[in-house]
């Protein structure tokens, strides 16, 4: 069993103290001792008493883990089997009792040869070598269940720490995986807009470490029922006050503007949407089943039928996501469309509405959907005039319903000396470039590609 003694005792063997009146209920150790391990029995001496301090100081900062400084002299008992990462338990006071502490560093005193110094930090410090193993996100959490989050999730498990709290106000927590756990809980709020994810950044408070126990309250200390003279009691007292991001005869206000109604499938008559049908397209689809026709260009749309090859199309102005729909009769504002996909989509003559993404415009006015030729840029100036030809560029894809299963390539497509074969041929289904559009004496196109070599 440990040695204790009240104050009284110890005014009688060591003097009295400046600090003469604590209560004699209190039960001081005697002396420091020494334990290989922090779970340890605490009520056993352990690997030994060290009574043979020179000095030993606690070091409390409010909501910081304990640190202290001792020096032992080297032929004191027990001096032998001082090692790092033991643990020694002493008094930091009447309200810190027998409390543990990590030996961190133990090195040759300065000016010294026969004492060492020994460097403490209190054990709940541990949790500053620990890290958490994956990001912690809650909604709406109270501290206690933040730390009870960063317990389930440290890499090395701790099952003695324990935790309480009598702090009340909930919080948002986005723990990161690359914050040690020690800071998870004593990292205070720092300026800003955004609280600093810990228990303290975000919940306020003050903590309190006893042994494996931390308490976390909204304001720690007790009454003692005593005033506190300066001179004797207080030395000093300084107070130092940051002024540099505070701003006065602030009249904060907010307005409201209710956001605009949303387009749906329902509150939109969408088969009558578009009134103005000038242009006209021509379907080339090659996809299986005909492209398909949707009843609206939302969420929640059905489809009503599908575009087949071939089939001449009227298109209708085009709808962007994030357009609106017109003003109504009532003067009621347009509706916002959030299309599908965030896709343009067009209305078609006939009720209905295709995906844009499908559609390209060719040098004629005409929308070609679903194009086998992929993605074509045309000089808008170009004419279908026999004769001539103009700048083009494209991908196109050989179909040939012919005789035989290949086409082949002339030097150029009008009739004279250099309309002849140059020995090239392309077979069905070969892909191919080109860079001109040219018109021959009968109105045909030709696609020119590899130096104004025409197909």
């Amino acid at each position: 069993m440990v040695e204790t003694a009240t104050f009284d005792q110890l005014k009688q063997e060591y003097g009295a103290s400046e600090a003469d009146d604590q209560a004699d209920t209190v039960y001081y150790l005697r002396h420091p001792i020494l334990y290989a391990n922090a779970v340890d029995d605490d009520e056993t001496n352990g690997l030994g008493p060290l009574p043979d301090f020179e000095s030993l100081t606690i070091n409390s900062v409010t909501s910081q883990y304990p640190t202290g400084q001792g020096v032992y002299p080297i032929d004191g008992k027990n001096f032998d089997k001082l090692a790092e990462r033991e643990v020694i338990m002493t008094d930091g006071g009447p309200d810190a009792l027998h409390q543990k502490y990590r030996i961190m560093n133990i090195t040759k005193t300065v000016g010294s040869e026969n004492t060492v110094t020994i460097d403490l930090r209190h054990i709940d410090g541990d949790l500053a070598d620990l890290t958490i193993d994956d990001n912690i996100q809650l909604q709406g959490a109270s501290a206690i269940e933040a730390f009870n989050a960063i317990d389930q999730h440290l890499t090395a498990a701790n099952p003695g720490i324990r935790f309480d709290s009598d702090v009340s106000s909930l919080s948002d927590v986005n723990f990161s995986m690359d914050t040690p756990a020690g800071n998870l809980l004593t990292d205070p709020d720092a300026e800003g807009d955004s609280a600093t994810q810990s228990i303290l950044g975000l919940f306020g408070g003050e903590l309190v470490f006893d042994n494996w126990q931390i308490h976390h309250y909204q304001q720690a200390g007790r009454d003692i029922n005593k005033p506190l003279k300066v001179g004797r009691d207080i030395q000093s007292l300084s107070s130092t006050t940051n002024v540099e991001s505070t701003y006065t005869a602030i009249y904060p206000y907010v307005t409201y503007k209710s956001a605009p109604p949303q387009a749906t499938e329902d509150n939109v008559d969408w088969s009558s949407y578009a009134t103005n049908w000038d242009s006209v397209g021509t379907v080339v689809y090659h996809g299986g089943g005909g492209l398909p026709i949707y009843d609206s260009p939302v969420t929640g749309q059905h489809q009503i039928g599908t575009v087949e090859n071939g089939q001449k199309i009227k298109l209708g102005t085009v709808v962007h996501d994030g357009d609106s729909t017109p003003v109504d009769a009532d003067g009621n504002i347009g509706k916002v469309i959030t299309t599908v996909g965030g896709h343009d989509w067009y209305p078609i003559e006939g009720g209905g509405w295709i995906d844009a993404q499908w559609i390209h415009f060719d040098k004629t006015g005409d929308y070609i959907v679903n194009p086998a030729s992929g993605h074509v840029t045309v000089d808008a100036s170009g004419t279908k005039t026999a004769g001539t030809k103009y700048p083009a560029s494209g991908r196109a894809v050989v179909t040939y319903y012919g005789n035989g299963d290949k086409i082949h390539v002339y030097y150029s497509p009008y009739q004279g000396g250099d309309h002849y074969r140059t020995g090239k041929t392309l077979k069905n289904g070969q892909k191919f470039t080109y860079d001109y559009i040219a018109c021959d004496e009968n109105g045909n196109l030709w696609n020119g590609f590899m130096a104004l070599t025409f197909l």
